[in-house]
């Protein structure tokens, strides 16, 4: 095992609100014996505290600048009933010789039963947040090599590998040695984060019989349920001759969940103007998805894309939008008779890769399951008009159609259902459409506008 120091770009992000009963605030020097006590219990790696006086004295260390000069606004406490359950510590510059010449997080560090909350997301969030508007706006760290919950944490908020690190740094010791059992090799000699930067990764190896590269994903152990939902998917997929990336091997367990696939060459970036051909193939890859057959695979049934995420929900807690709740209370007064099939449940033109203006695989396999064809039509014509605008969505349609050798069921419906399956606040999607499909250009209020343009045209559509 060893310490890595990770650093990340600071940038503003969206407030996250923690839970009624609960507050952030900013921690105090005479908060020191409160957060002492909390840092022992908590055992920080690293820290080998003997009793609850060494933890204070750490923590009074702390407010004494022995570890740089403390940052209030970047630090933060989550408290309940007025004891810390959760706290951040940064300082404006660590004083050692080989860290960073920017903000630094000395310690992190939650109260165990409360470690499945999401709080040091939110204080890390607090903390890139203040950053971004300082001098230099990065944020670095230390974590232990072998601890994958933290490791994984960091990653999904922009922390990379300080240069020099070894390529292999972001990943944790246990997740390291997996790959290499699995693909008989001795050393990686590159991991590329392969979406902003993180998971899934481009790994690539060394061994006695040459090398290759594979792709690696990453996740907690709370998604075990959706890994083994997209192994089955990839399976049946693949048993139909569609443009996948196979399973190599897959675990799951207390640690986190670990897939492993076959390495595709190809990019889900997409052209800034709309490609007729492109859309088109889109369309088609649909139109076969959806005549694929499931053989015995135990897939749930779908009613919508994203069938995990609660729009209901993300509605209810946002401002109200009327023409989202005019659309939700139109659909939910009707039950289109469509024949059911095989879904892929999220497609769009994220998950998929392209190689030479070829469709060379369809990825991220977690939402499939058994549904309506139009599921998967909806999604596409519904990423084709905020891409590029309603127009775009007829050449989607044009796809399907002349490879299925029929009209598409349905239509208006399932481009209704596919709007509230967004986000009221268009923002949020942004930044995975902007990384993953390269398209800078667009913004939350062109996607909103795009957004509301084409849920107009369904509904009246629609009758």
């Amino acid at each position: 095992m060893a310490q890595l120091t990770l650093i990340a770009n600071a940038v503003a992000g969206s407030a996250t609100r923690v839970p009624g009963g609960y507050a952030v605030r900013a921690p105090r020097p005479e908060d020191a014996d409160q957060l002492g006590r909390l840092y022992f219990d908590c055992q920080v790696p690293g820290a080998d505290l003997g009793d609850v006086a060494e933890g204070v004295d750490e923590v009074r260390a702390f407010f004494r600048g022995e570890f740089g000069e403390f940052w209030p606004e970047a630090s933060g406490v989550i408290e309940t009933g007025g004891l810390p359950v959760a706290v951040l510590l940064a300082v404006h510059r660590a004083p050692w010789e080989d860290t960073p010449d920017c903000p630094f997080i000395t310690d992190l560090f939650t109260e165990p039963e409360y470690r499945r909350f999401g709080f040091a997301r939110v204080l890390l969030q607090r903390c890139l947040t203040q950053a971004s508007a300082s001098a230099r706006p990065e944020v670095a760290l230390r974590v232990d090599s072998d601890n994958a919950p933290a490791l994984r944490l960091y990653e999904s908020l922009g922390f990379r590998p300080r240069q020099g690190e070894p390529p292999h740094a972001v990943l944790a010791d246990a997740v390291v040695r997996w790959v290499l059992g699995v693909v008989d090799g001795e050393r990686l000699t590159l991991v590329t984060g392969l979406r902003a930067g993180g998971s899934p990764w481009l790994v690539r190896y060394e061994g006695a019989d040459g090398g290759g590269a594979v792709v690696l994903r990453t996740s907690g152990p709370e998604v075990a349920g959706r890994q083994a939902l997209e192994v089955q998917g990839i399976g049946v997929a693949q048993a139909n001759q569609l443009p996948v990336a196979g399973v190599i091997a897959a675990r799951a367990d207390d640690d986190g969940a670990l897939l492993l696939l076959h390495y595709i060459d190809g990019s889900s970036r997409q052209p800034a103007e709309p490609d007729q051909a492109r859309l088109e193939a889109l369309g088609a890859i649909a139109a076969r998805i959806s005549v694929t057959d499931p053989g015995a695979a135990a897939l749930p049934a779908v009613a919508h894309p994203i069938p995990d995420v609660d729009f209901d929900e993300m509605r209810a807690a946002a401002p109200a939008q009327p023409l989202l709740e005019a659309a939700r209370e139109r659909v939910a007064a009707i039950m289109p008779a469509d024949p059911v099939g095989f879904v892929h449940g999220d497609l769009w033109c994220g998950n998929t890769l392209w190689r030479s203006e070829r469709l060379v695989a369809v990825i991220d396999w977690d939402c499939a399951g058994l549904g309506a064809a139009g599921i998967d039509v909806g999604s596409l014509r519904g990423d084709a008009a905020l891409c590029y605008g309603i127009e775009a969505a007829d050449h989607v349609l044009a796809g399907w159609q002349r490879e299925a050798g029929r009209p598409a069921e349905s239509v208006a419906y399932w481009d209704v259902v596919a709007m509230l399956c967004t986000p009221p606040d268009m923002g949020l999607v942004l930044p995975a459409i902007s990384s993953m499909t390269g398209r800078t250009d667009l913004t939350a209020e062109l996607l909103r506008e795009r957004r509301d343009m084409f849920l107009t045209d369904a509904l009246d559509r629609l009758g």
